[in-house]
């Protein structure tokens, strides 16, 4: 059977919030191995490059988050004052 490996990126709010060794230790519970780790500070850059920006894409994920609202029974509109998918994706 193939090794498989996978990327884990944690946003900048999971460091604040001292949440990174609870993850860890998550994945190692799952029976998974970490084999490296490396913390940075990514710069707008890099940031550019691995979120997408197009409309298509703030549809997308802002569709996501409305749909998973809409199944809790949430009102988009209260939480985030929108419920257009494009302006959803663009806040989250």
């Amino acid at each position: 059977m193939p090794i498989e490996r996978t990327l884990v990126i944690l946003k900048p709010d999971a460091v604040q919030r001292g949440l990174v060794g609870e993850i860890i230790s998550r994945f190692e519970k799952a029976g998974l191995k970490i084999v490296a780790m490396k913390m940075i500070k990514a710069t707008p850059e890099q940031i550019e490059k691995f979120y997408p920006s197009s409309e298509e894409w703030y549809r997308s994920a802002g569709s996501k988050l409305l749909k998973a609202y809409q199944e809790l029974g949430i009102d988009p509109r209260s939480k985030i004052g929108t419920d257009d998918p494009v302006l959803v994706g663009k806040k989250i």
